[in-house]
This record gives C-alpha cells, sequence and structure tokens, in this order.
C-alpha cells in the first residue's frame, strides 16, 4: 500500500521497523515507536546490523552517512517514508 506520491505511509513504516528491530537481541520485545536507540541499548553494531535488516525489509539500500543519522525509531520512519524506492 502506498499514498498517492507513491511513498509509504508513515503508520505501516513505523509498524514494519519495530518488527524488524525486534529481530535485535538487545531490543525489547515491546518497542515504542518513539524509542531512542541510545535507550534500547543500541551501539554502532547493532545499528548497522538494523540497517542492513531494514534494506532487506524495505529493498532499499542504506548509506552508511543515512544509518549513522539513525537514532530513534521516528528518524528510521522518517527515511522510508521519504524514500521513493523503499516498498
Amino acid at each position: 500500500m502506498s499514498t498517492a506520491a507513491g511513498l509509504l505511509p508513515s503508520a505501516n513504516v513505523s509498524s514494519r521497523v519495530l518488527n524488524v528491530m525486534k529481530n535485535i537481541r538487545c531490543v525489547p520485545e515491546t518497542v515504542a515507536a518513539t524509542a531512542k536507540f541510545s535507550d534500547l541499548g543500541l551501539d554502532s553494531l547493532h545499528k548497522k546490523e538494523l540497517a542492513g535488516m531494514l534494506e532487506k525489509e524495505f529493498c532499499v539500500e542504506v548509506s552508511a552517512n543515512s544509518a549513522a543519522n539513525f537514532h530513534s525509531v521516528e528518524d528510521v520512519t522518517k527515511f522510508f517514508s521519504s524514500h521513493p524506492k523503499a516498498r
């Protein structure tokens, strides 16, 4: 499902991001859509692992620079909600 502009709806993206995050060992089963990575204990290796998982989920390559700017679930949601190639 996509919006008129061909972008994915934020609510859908957020839900998918949260489901992917649950596969990272240090992330609790219940994660808020407003969670900050520092509060979850994600370090740079976790963020790299997460970026790879999200690339597969949304069929979009995430540059190291973009991944470095992911500090919260909201950051990731905004990235994929505004990416024209995200599926």
